[in-house]
Formats: structure tokens, C-alpha cells, sequence
């Protein structure tokens, strides 16, 4: 029997139902202090490859993992192949934006994991122990403010590092100074006026943004992080008056633009990679969105890039 990989379906991820900042940083500033950096792995954004599949994880921003102590076994895509490793203490993974790991929860480890989103990063800690099919992270927390402009541009030279270029040294460097920057950043958020309900409309937000490439609902959103279908939709509401499809639909239209700019996939894979089941339907809402069809879209944006005649 292989490594478990979770349900053989694709699991959709869940950030955890516990914030708690204090014991995000304080594993955070222990790792920084007690644990030397050692192995750092780019995973990268396959191209033409599928992102969908078993046991697979994808955050459409950049994110790092940090094992802190045990073995973690995970499956990534780097330098044009799937690689397969075993990270002990010290050995990180840096994600680029839309690439994927295929973790293995076959081994015991604890690991911290830190998510950086335009408008907020997001900790996560996870003490995993081998009885556990999937686990759920144990803390998470997230900042209330956008990610500063130094950490954007440390995330900039990170994401533009390929493993055919990236100096050991160099990435050396610019990880400690991101690890660094990262516990400032979640040590400055002010969380005195944050309430269970903003955190929760985040949880659900966060859960939209890593799963949109899969086919969820707001019923299958609901109950994956145990809340009602009425109370989602009242929490989200309430925050920008936009609904759940609203928020899913932004967030597939963004990944289907990227795709249509940057790769020679073909309309049916990107309507995969999207989280939709039927191309034609995937055409319909794209069409309403942007008031063209995905041809015409990618066709318009090549051409604005044509150097002058």
C-alpha cells in the first residue's frame, strides 16, 4: 500500500478554526532563533501541466512551508519534473503563485506555513502526527493589513528564481530576511476589534481562494468549515454585499485570465483548471464578466504585446 494522500479524490484545503497570533509567532521566532535554514526547494507553476488531481494543494499566491521538527514527505513540481522529497528541520519550500505540492501524511512532523496574499498574510501551524488521514492545521492567524512593500518585493525576486538559477546562498538570504519580515508583520496587526465573525468571513474567503479550482459550492464551503449555508452567505454580505458565487466567480475569472495571457492551454484546460465541469458554461460566464470570450480575450492581449511596426 502507498503513502496516504488523504481521500484519493481532490481534497479541498481548510485553514484551521483556531486564530491564535501568540503561538503562530512564538513558533515563528523559535524556528528563526533555534533552527537553521538547510535544503530550500522552488516549487513552480507547471506549464500545460494539470493542477488538479489526488492529494493535491494550490493557493493561487506565493507560500512557504518550514518543517520544524520530524519528516515531512511531499510530492512538487521543479526544474520541469515531479520531484519527490523528504524535508527534515530547516528544509523549506518556497510555492510560487499557482504552483502545487502533493504532500503525504505518512510521517510525523510539525511544519509552519505562511501564505501571502495581496491584501493579507496568513500563518499557519500544523503538528501532524501519522494517525491522522488529513490533518487540519492546529493555529492559524492572518494580518488586517496588506503585505508591506518590502515583503512584496523579497515575494517578486522569490517568484521570478527558477531551481536552474537559484543560488543556494542567495535564496539562503533572501528566506531568512522574508522569514523575518513575517513575524514583524504579524506581530503589527492590531487585533483588538477583531471579532469571531471577522475571522470566520476570512476562513471563508481563504477557502474560496484555495479552492476555486475545484467544483464548490457555497453548500460544500459550509460544510467544510461547519457553518450553515445562511450563515456564510450572511457573513459575506454584510462585508462587501457581494454573494458566494460572486466571490468564486472573481476568483476563477482572475486564475482563467492568467492562464489565457500566459499559456498555450487550450480553452476546455483552462475551463478545467478553473473549477468548471463544462466548457461551455465556463465560456457563458466568462463572456459576462469580461464582455468577451476567452479567444477573443487572449487574442486582445497578445496583440498588446506585439512590439510596433
Amino acid at each position: 500500500m502507498g503513502p496516504k494522500t488523504g481521500n484519493e479524490i481532490e481534497r479541498q484545503v481548510v485553514w484551521g478554526k483556531n486564530a491564535d497570533r501568540t503561538r503562530i509567532t512564538e513558533h515563528l521566532q523559535d524556528a528563526i532563533d533555534r533552527i537553521p535554514l538547510r535544503h530550500i526547494f522552488l516549487a513552480e507553476k507547471p506549464e500545460g501541466q494539470s493542477q488538479r488531481g489526488p492529494g493535491i494543494q494550490m493557493t493561487p499566491v506565493p507560500r512557504l512551508l518550514l518543517v520544524l521538527s520530524g519528516q515531512l514527505h511531499i510530492v512538487i513540481w521543479s526544474e520541469g519534473k515531479q520531484q519527490e522529497r523528504i524535508l527534515d528541520p530547516g528544509d523549506i519550500i518556497f510555492c510560487q503563485s499557482y504552483s502545487w505540492t502533493r504532500p503525504y501524511w505518512d510521517l510525523h512532523h510539525e511544519m509552519i506555513s505562511l501564505i501571502f496574499y495581496k491584501t493579507y498574510l496568513r500563518g499557519i501551524y500544523l503538528h501532524h502526527c501519522t494517525d491522522q488521514t488529513f490533518p487540519e492545521p492546529d493555529y492559524y492567524f492572518h494580518t488586517r493589513h496588506p503585505i508591506r512593500a518590502r515583503t512584496f518585493h523579497l515575494l517578486q525576486a522569490l517568484s521570478l528564481t527558477t531551481g536552474q538559477t537559484a543560488s543556494p546562498k542567495l535564496l539562503k538570504l533572501l528566506l531568512s530576511a522574508l522569514l523575518e519580515m513575517s513575524l514583524a508583520e504579524l506581530n503589527e496587526t492590531d487585533t483588538s476589534e477583531q471579532s469571531k465573525a471577522d475571522l470566520t468571513r476570512q476562513r471563508i474567503l481563504d477557502y474560496i481562494q484555495s479552492n476555486s479550482h475545484l467544483p464548490i459550492n457555497r453548500e460544500s464551503t459550509a460544510n467544510a468549515l461547519s457553518l450553515t449555508p445562511t450563515y456564510l452567505s450572511r457573513l459575506l454580505s454584510n462585508f462587501d454585499g457581494k454573494s458566494f458565487n460572486a466571490h468564486l466567480t472573481d476568483c476563477r475569472m482572475q486564475r482563467a485570465e492568467e492562464l489565457l495571457e500566459q499559456s498555450e492551454l487550450t480553452v476546455d484546460e483552462i475551463a478545467y483548471l478553473c473549477g468548471y465541469r463544462y466548457t461551455s458554461y465556463f465560456i457563458a460566464v466568462f463572456e459576462k464578466f469580461h464582455r468577451h470570450s476567452p479567444y477573443q480575450y487572449r487574442t486582445a492581449k497578445r496583440e498588446e504585446r506585439l512590439p510596433p511596426e
